[in-house]
């Protein structure tokens, strides 16, 4: 009897379940609504005379109706009606209705940018809508996106140096829009200084970005007349080097190292020809150079001071052209075409030295024996099967060799390959993936009796990178990715030329780093006058055995005598970890429509150093990992400026002030020899860096005088404060 009651009871409450769902369910009578007009009020109460519950708030309704053309005795029927004609979004659960707003319906517009005498893809175009201030900019590929609610609009595409364009379109769908714009015929291209292309530190929304305008580069005076990209941004505020005859640059303080160095997205390890006289960049085949000094956005990382990209020209896709060019240093080529017309093109580019034919005119016996002697060349093929898919291919390949009379022989040159495939998930998710192989090396040759040697060295990347950008309204632009690079870097082998050389072999242990990276930017439109653009980057770096690493006594200087035990680490065993998170933020405010205020914080990491004791750096110098005695840079760069521009007077005027702090940045002791070093850690040391200053960049470009001011007020103090006094410079 106990074991027959709980099921009694338990079947006794499925029936009175069953039964309450049956009256429920009789309780909902069937709808029929007649043709007419009806108050939204009207139709509610039959439903709810009906049996159903409605859940709705009487400020929707607003007094509307609704005309009913046929017989309606469907419930799904009746509620479509309500959807469309009073624009309501309706949900059924059971004999329960909820009404509420409908979402307002929004369509994409999307496109690409284009050059129409070439085909070149067109960065940073500005999109806006006349009479608002609605708009968006292409990115580096000259692709655009702007959401907008159903409705006629005007809409503008405006370029320095284009004559602008305006389409009327009544979007009641997505829309893919591709426009060309026409290049201006000037009077004066010589001398029309049209800046760095829409100045980006003005119009643009973050700080500290500069754009090169090439044609501007080409105008510019130079030493033995090469046209260079990087001697044109030593006219830049807060860029500079250490001489005029010296390589690199020093970008607000920071050292040549610190600078990341890109060419189509595919890092370059040393930028020069002809001991830094020249950049390895060939201006015929260079379409865009952007550099961030500042506020470095969260899609590039690696270093602590700045970022630096030189994008190639795509090649024309209209028709073949052919040019090129002779200095009193170098000889150019460049041949580009279309492979079908519209839809893919190529480039090519060749440049070539004449160093050693002037050498071999001089009657002087040292100079006869030396030679200097460089050469570039550029390949670049894309193709557009169609208005979502984008495929380009580039590849980089230079070298120069120096004989310097003593029959001391140096060779050193990159190597560059990269694919890219831009596709288009939907109108408003972009995306762009990437592979990049990039090499660096160098080789030396010394015949010398007393120390016959051939010496080389190589610093070679593998990287795999996908970046994506939603554009989920104009006010709203969401940038995200991820990316792992894997560095293998080989320090240097020594081997003797002969057995009776005077030299050991010297075989350096070749080093493998891991850095993964993911990255979010958003671009957020407050208000009509503030824009928020902020990131975060999360970053990190396994140093890969196999590796032998030794330990030296705490509290003692780092060398052979302190060794006091070796760890070994297997063959993809990590022997060192580090992660970091780098945060980025800008505030824009907009004080009128010619001026703006701007602030931005900026961190940075950096896992690889430059192991240089020059002045200006050789192409012997080596490249190193952070990893147990070598820890990463960290900086700190804080930026506030104020920006006016008069489009009607070509007037620009800009001023900034900065500070930047830097942790570990490397140093070395007193007569540090860094030459084929098994154990380089005994002769670097880590200190602390700080750069303060203010820039100034004026310009006027419009009417007969053209031209720019830029001035650079700045300080830059370096500190090495070691625990014991050999690891110390200066008493500190």
């Amino acid at each position: 009897m106990p074991n027959i009651l709980p099921r009694l009871f338990f079947i006794l409450c499925l029936l009175l379940v069953f039964r309450a769902q049956h009256l429920l369910a009789q309780e909902v009578k069937p709808i029929k609504i007649a043709p007419g007009i009806y108050t939204a009020e009207q139709v509610i109460n039959t439903l709810n005379a009906s049996g159903y519950f409605v859940n709705y708030s009487p400020d929707l309704l607003d007094d509307q109706s609704i005309q009913i053309t046929d017989t309606i005795a469907d419930l799904k029927e009746l509620l479509a009606l309500l959807v469309d004609q009073i624009e309501l979004d309706s949900h059924i659960k059971g004999s329960t209705i909820t009404l509420s707003p409908a979402r307002q319906k929004r369509f994409t517009i999307n496109g690409r940018i284009t050059d129409k005498e070439d085909g070149e893809a067109l960065i940073g175009v500005n999109i806006s809508l006349l009479g608002t201030t609605t708009g968006v900019t292409t990115n580096a590929y000259g692709f655009y996106a702007l959401s907008l609610p159903p409705g006629k609009y005007r809409l503008s595409y405006s370029y320095i140096g284009y004559h602008p364009l305006v389409y009327s379109i009544d979007l009641q769908n997505n829309v893919t829009l591709n426009v060309e714009l026409v290049n201006e015929l000037q009077k004066l291209d010589e001398v029309v200084v049209s800046g760095y292309q829409d100045n980006h530190e003005i119009r643009g929304v973050q700080p500290s970005i500069n754009q090169l305008d090439m044609e501007l580069i080409g105008n510019i005076p130079y030493l033995m007349g090469e046209v260079d990209v990087f001697q044109s941004a030593l006219l830049l505020p807060g860029i500079r080097n250490i001489g005029e005859d010296a390589s690199g640059l020093n970008i607000r303080g920071g050292g040549v190292d610190e600078n990341l160095i890109l060419m189509d997205e595919a890092t370059i390890y040393n930028s020069n020809h002809f001991y830094g006289l020249i950049s390895i960049f060939n201006p015929d085949a260079v379409k865009d150079v952007t550099i961030y000094k500042g506020n470095v956005p969260s899609t590039y990382g690696g270093r602590v001071s700045s970022a630096i990209h030189v994008r190639q020209k795509e090649g024309n896709d209209k028709e073949f052209h052919l040019s090129g060019g002779l200095g009193l240093v170098s000889g150019r080529l460049l041949a580009e075409g279309p492979i079908v017309k519209d839809k893919s093109s190529f480039l090519v580019s060749a440049r070539t030295s004449f160093l050693n034919y002037l050498a071999a005119l001089s009657n002087n016996p040292s100079i006869d024996r030396s030679s200097t002697n460089f050469q570039d060349y550029n390949a670049k093929i894309n193709w557009q099967p169609d208005d979502r898919n984008h495929l380009y291919f580039s590849t980089y390949w230079g070298s120069d060799s120096n004989n310097d009379g003593l029959l001391i022989n140096r060779q050193w040159g990159n190597r560059v390959a990269n694919a890219r495939w831009n596709h288009l998930f939907s109108d408003k998710l972009w995306s762009n993936f990437t592979l990049v192989y990039s090499d660096y090396r160098y080789e030396i040759n010394n015949p010398e009796e007393s120390g016959q040697f051939i010496g080389s060295s190589t610093v070679r990347n593998y990287t795999a990178k996908s970046d994506f950008t939603w554009y989920l309204n104009p006010a709203f632009e969401f940038e995200f990715g991820s990316g792992l690079t894997l560095h293998r870097l080989n320090p240097g082998d020594r081997i003797p030329l002969e057995d009776a050389a005077n030299n050991n072999p010297v075989f350096l242990d070749t080093e493998h780093g891991l850095e993964p990276y993911v990255y979010a930017n958003i671009q957020h439109q407050i208000s009509d006058r503030v824009l928020l653009y902020y990131g975060l980057r999360y970053t990190s770096m396994f140093n890969l055995g196999p590796d032998n690493v030794l330990i030296y006594e705490p509290g003692m200087p780092r060398s052979q005598q302190t060794v006091i035990d070796t760890l070994s680490y297997g063959r993809n065993e990590a022997s060192a970890r580090f992660y970091n998170l780098e945060p980025r933020f800008t505030f824009n405010y907009t004080l009128t429509n010619r001026s703006k205020i701007k602030a931005t914080f900026h961190r940075a990491t950096q896992y690889i150093h430059l192991i240089s004791n020059t002045v200006t750096p050789a192409p012997t110098d080596t490249w190193k990992l952070s990893d147990r005695h070598i820890d990463p840079s960290y900086s700190n760069q804080y930026t506030g400026g104020y920006y006016y521009m008069n489009d009607q007077k070509g007037l620009e005027i800009s001023g900034e002030l900065y500070y930047k702090d830097i942790d570990n940045i490397i140093e070395y002791k007193e007569g540090a020899d860094l030459f084929f070093n098994e154990n380089i850690e005994t002769e670097v040391v880590q200190g602390e860096a700080r750069s303060y200053g203010f820039e100034l960049l004026v310009r006027k470009s419009a009417d007969r005088f053209n031209g720019w001011l830029s001035y650079t007020l700045s300080r830059t103090e370096r500190r090495v404060n070691g625990v014991v006094p050999e690891e110390t410079i200066n008493e500190g």
